[in-house]
């Protein structure tokens, strides 16, 4: 992000410099700075489509060259999505998982965040530079469930109401636990979908054996 912000700064001050340039040579040379800016784009155009010298045998890294064939692209999703459409049905804070926090966790939260652009509801997940106050704690929570008293706790602390778990992105013991828990009838999950075969939409309650325990 640094290095982006630098890189803007930098390309305003050579125009700044160059039209300085101009205009000591020419003193009308200031009608000159459409043309010139023209003349940088151009330049900066064809440096990145020619790519930065040391990565000619590697991937094409300039961000206006064609797209590598083997860089990972997903299905962007809609208002007609299934998932779009499942969670618009309820109402509440929803979570998304997998939700770990760090590097790894960044896709999944980005997913999450996309998906409530459609769905709108309130959302658990997120990411950035600085997390708001008790994020960790709320994420580190969600890395137990669906531990009963876990789903109590995020109940109890951000008023949980829908969980999306995506079966296909866990980890072989996580996805084992939750296949156990969808098989067997739980009073706090008080409504489960499958959206295709990796997705299940969980609507939560408070649920009889647990209701009356602190997190």
């Amino acid at each position: 992000m640094t290095a982006l912000v630098g890189l803007c700064l930098l390309a305003g001050l050579a125009f700044a410099t160059c039209l300085r340039a101009v205009e000591r040579r020419w003193p009308a040379g200031r009608r000159a700075a459409p043309l010139l800016a023209v003349v940088m784009a151009t330049a900066f155009y064809g440096s990145a489509r020619v790519g930065w010298p040391g990565v000619s045998k590697g991937p094409n890294l300039s961000p206006l060259a064609p797209p590598n064939t083997g860089y990972p692209l997903a299905q962007a999703i809609g208002p007609d999505d299934p998932l779009v459409i499942a969670l618009r049905r309820g109402r509440g804070p929803v979570l998304e998982l997998p939700a770990a926090i760090g590097v790894s966790g960044v896709t999944g939260h980005a997913r999450a965040m996309y998906t409530a652009l459609w769905h709108w509801r309130p959302l658990l997940n997120g990411y950035g530079s600085y997390w708001p106050f008790g994020f960790a704690v709320r994420m580190a929570i969600a890395q137990r469930l669906p531990d009963p008293q876990a789903l109590h706790g995020l109940r109890y602390l951000t008023g949980l109401a829908t969980i999306v778990v995506h079966l296909d992105e866990l980890k072989p013991a996580e996805r084992a636990a939750w296949d156990a828990a969808l098989a067997e009838p739980r009073d706090d999950f008080v409504s489960t979908q499958r959206v295709g075969r990796v997705v299940v939409v969980i609507d939560v309650g408070p649920g009889r054996t647990a209701d009356h325990r602190r997190p």
